[in-house]
């Protein structure tokens, strides 16, 4: 299952998709989702915390600091729902987001996940 929820656009971002060549490629954030933590990495190297916990509190921190500067897409991984927090807290800051479900464990189908982009 893929879940997408674009971020209003913005023409002043240094993340927009239009960026100039003399502007830092867009960046993307990834998101590896567990009952306990998150862990969390930027594909244009910038800091990161990493791991955090998979809790409201951190969420929220982690979320605030990122609405500063989000990054053009952030995907991350559908967990039994241990994902809610982060997903919702993403899509109330405007942050664009895709939820992705490698494969259907209940039948085994894999999902076209390059096919995202």
């Amino acid at each position: 299952m893929v879940t997408f929820a674009p971020a209003p656009a913005s023409t002043t971002s240094p993340t927009s998709l239009d960026a100039s060549p003399t502007s830092p490629p867009p960046a993307f954030l990834g998101i590896d989702v567990s009952k306990a933590s998150l862990d969390v990495h930027f594909s244009d190297g910038r800091a990161a915390p990493g791991k955090l916990d998979n809790r409201a509190k951190s969420i929220k921190r982690f979320v605030a600091q990122l609405s500063k500067n989000p990054p053009v897409l952030t995907a991350l991984e559908a967990t039994g729902g241990y994902e809610n927090t982060v997903l919702y807290a993403l899509l109330d800051a405007g942050v664009s987001v895709v939820s992705i479900m490698l494969a259907n464990n209940e039948v085994g189908t894999l999902q076209p996940v390059a096919a995202i982009g």
